[in-house]
């Protein structure tokens, strides 16, 4: 709190030194023996206490916790994005978890000619959405990917159907900073991840068809964008991937899979995972990269692949690193499985097998127990990882159900999870996950 400035009186003081004897110091007599059975009886009775009062002031925080939380998943809000026939096909929360970015597209079945647009919204004071964004931004191909910086809470990486990378600043008036031609086709992700040098700036992580993984330096001072890395996920040997069925003809002649999606761990930097075309599942790392033969110029292609395991029979539409636990990754099929997989496990070691089709799914934060997930089943699904199995809950409004194509939890408020649909719909939930982790 600052001060206000307000005249007051002194009163002056003078320091006076004082000179002392120092005293005698004695050395105190005790018998060992006596203190060693002392503490010998006391200190169980004293771990026990310190052990009840931690127990106590645990379930305190609990109760608390619980009293001040809405026991019950709640539908906030709902806000068409778009009257034309439109599907939101991507989301993500900013550094602050303030505001979100928003982008929707047309089905397509060849190349995009439409415009895109992203749609940026802030909450406001009541934790809700207002009816109108309170930015749009622009491109000249529907945007499939978004990303906010991590500490640049402004910048918003994005890219589209056409291999463009785009980079907005959504404070400023002129928001598009710069873009990039960075693939031959559809970019399927993009992501800020770590550098191996944790003192340098993250690197821009972006993935396509074209079966490239590319990592970029940018430069905040010049808004400049340079290649840093290129990998190609190479298909593995025959026999290699176990799959029960053939692979579709168009991605089985492919030597260099197209890329669906990648993380990175939180955890070793250098270590990603690659979700490729064909249910295919890599391990990956920056460090002890092979040189694919043929390519040159200044950024060579590499090859970062050394573990390749048990493929999905269908096309993988997540996988992730757990958040906890720096040895499990998770990945959800079209064949109606959730994996939960070990590093240096080739087999899965859990499946979740899915009753209808799940678009996408998220590791819930400081819940390592739980998975939410979205797809054509119209709700919010929560599974329990250790028994493998969904975990029951009601919701007391009715709403009308519509394929989830996505769902984002906000990072900063775990409660709040915002799930885009098919139909241009935007939900606003509230859930308490700290409860569902909890049942029997």
């Amino acid at each position: 709190m600052k001060p206000n400035d307000v005249a007051m009186n002194t009163q002056e003081t003078k320091e006076i030194e004082i000179q002392t004897d120092e005293p005698e110091s004695k050395p105190v007599e005790y018998d060992e023996q006596k203190l060693a059975d002392f503490l010998s009886k006391m200190y169980p009775k004293m771990q026990e206490a310190l052990d009840d009062s931690v127990t106590m002031m645990d379930v305190k925080r609990r109760a608390f916790a619980e009293d001040k939380t809405d026991i019950k998943v709640k539908l906030l809000q709902e806000i068409r994005i778009s009257n034309e026939n439109l599907q939101i096909c991507a989301m993500c929360w900013n550094s602050t978890g303030n505001s979100i970015a928003i982008s929707s597209t047309y089905e397509h079945q060849s190349w995009c000619h439409h415009k895109g647009t992203v749609n940026v919204y802030t909450l406001n004071r009541e934790d809700l959405l207002p009816d109108a964004p309170q930015k749009i931004l622009h491109a000249s191909a529907c945007v499939t990917t978004l990303r906010f910086h991590p500490t640049i809470t402004a910048l918003l990486a994005g890219g589209s159907r056409s291999g463009e990378i785009l980079l907005w600043n959504i404070q400023l008036e002129e928001s598009v900073v710069l873009k990039v031609n960075a693939h031959e086709e559809i970019v399927t992700q993009i992501s800020w991840v770590n550098d191996i040098d944790l003192t340098s700036n993250p690197l821009l992580a972006t993935s396509s068809l074209d079966g490239f993984l590319n990592l970029w330096r940018f430069n905040s001072t010049t808004n400049s964008l340079d290649i840093k890395d290129k990998y190609k996920i190479k298909s593995p040997l025959f026999g290699r991937l176990q799959r029960k069925s053939e692979l579709p003809l168009d991605i089985a002649r492919k030597v260099d899979r197209g890329v669906i999606g990648f993380d990175f761990s939180k955890f070793e930097p250098h270590m990603f995972v690659v979700a490729a075309e064909g249910g295919l599942v890599a391990r990956c790392s920056m460090l002890g990269t092979k040189t694919i033969k043929g390519s040159a110029g200044d950024c060579p292609i590499s090859d970062p692949v050394y573990k390749y395991y048990t493929a999905h029979e269908g096309e993988i539409t997540t996988i992730l690193f757990s958040p906890n636990r720096r040895e499990m990754f998770m990945t959800n099929g079209s064949d109606g499985e959730i994996r939960i997989y070990v590093l240096n496990q080739e087999e899965a070691a859990q499946v979740i097998f899915i009753e209808s089709p799940i678009k996408n799914v998220a590791w819930i934060p400081h819940e390592e127990k739980l998975l939410a997930a979205c797809g054509v089943a119209g709700f919010i699904e929560i599974f329990d990882v250790l028994k493998g199995k969904s975990v029951d809950y009601s919701i007391d409004e009715k709403y009308e159900k519509s394929v989830m194509n996505l769902m984002e939890i906000n990072s900063r408020r775990i409660n709040t999870v915002i799930v885009g649909s098919a139909e241009g719909i935007l939900q606003l939930w509230t859930i308490p996950w700290h409860l569902y982790s909890r049942k029997p």
